[in-house]
């Protein structure tokens, strides 16, 4: 079973992306964390099988969702971030240090707006619940 990890700020808009997807997860019952990108590198240290969801903004049309699995594709991650140290960077430097886990996925959540506030926009509440629902299937 993947170990779930969603990033995010709940203050920034469409950026809470990730912690709503945990939280509607753990509703159905499916245990997911809350990590900062930062964090990533020591929780990845002994998992096996990890999906982590994030609020990405990479030019695509808002509630576009990219599904990346690191170990088939080789294509870089999306790099804006709200975080010091985002995804991008965690995971490159989860493999210099040898700690990734044997398979990772990411889900991307194209963002609209990451402007201070805890609302989201419709796309992206839309999207969230297709990956929810995705995510829950699998469980």
């Amino acid at each position: 079973m993947s170990t779930v990890v969603c990033i995010g700020n709940e203050m920034r808009g469409d950026d809470g992306a990730g912690p709503v997807v945990a939280a509607r997860l753990r509703a159905h019952g499916i245990h997911a964390l809350v990590e900062a990108p930062a964090n990533l590198i020591h929780l990845f240290d002994g998992l096996d099988d990890v999906v982590v969801v994030e609020a990405v903004q990479s030019g695509a049309p808002p509630e576009t969702i990219r599904r990346i699995d690191l170990e088939t594709q080789r294509q870089s991650l999306p790099g804006a971030s709200t975080h010091l140290l985002g995804l991008a960077d965690s995971v490159e430097l989860a493999r210099t240090l040898g700690r990734l886990p044997l398979r990772l996925r990411v889900i991307g959540i194209e963002r609209q707006e990451f402007g201070h506030g805890t609302t989201l926009s419709p796309a992206v509440d839309d999207a969230i619940e297709r990956v929810v629902d995705g995510l829950a299937s699998r469980h």
